[in-house]
């Protein structure tokens, strides 16, 4: 196609040769990215679990909420119809890392809080339209949690007093 497109304007053969050297600095970069990607998760495999079980232990009635790892290149490739992407490349890692915190949440009675598809802004932070999105899906799951009360009405304006002593075991 961009060779076509230099018969018509010339001008694709530059964008062709910046398009080589990004593939090349991509080719260059791409084992270090991937082994340190790869021990980043050796090492949250290592560490989560035993972090939210410490945080359970301390507070076993808390509700205790984790998010998931999102790919902000998902999609993304040098090329644009490349055979593998960027995001697939990171998802090596991405993907299992989201399977472990599902699997720390079971184990330890935690909430997961969906962020895989959140809007990224800056290639690495949600915008601030997916940050609201996380902390209103925060909310939910929040508000979402039944108490044992069975003499404490849904809705009534003490509710929210009797879970909070409740989940921090303050009273039972």
């Amino acid at each position: 196609e961009l060779l076509l497109q230099e018969e018509q304007d010339g001008n694709a053969l530059e964008q062709i040769t910046e398009l080589l050297d990004t593939m090349g600095l991509l080719v260059e970069i791409l084992p270090t990215f991937l082994t340190k990607m790869r021990a980043g998760y050796a090492e949250m495999a290592e560490n989560f679990p035993a972090i939210v079980e410490l945080l359970r232990q301390m507070n076993p009635g808390a509700q205790i909420l984790l998010d998931h790892v999102p790919n902000p290149l998902s999609g993304v490739s040098v090329t644009g119809s490349s055979v593998i992407t960027l995001g697939q490349i990171l998802g090596t890692v991405v993907i299992p890392a989201n399977l472990l915190i599902d699997a720390t949440a079971e184990e330890y009675g935690c909430e997961v809080v969906e962020t895989v598809d959140v809007p990224i802004g800056d290639a690495l932070h949600p915008t601030n339209e997916g940050y609201q999105l996380i902390a209103q899906r925060s909310y939910d799951k929040l508000r979402a949690v039944e108490h044992s009360f069975r003499d404490v009405e849904k809705g009534l304006w003490y509710e929210d007093a009797v879970n909070y002593v409740s989940s921090r075991q303050i009273m039972t």
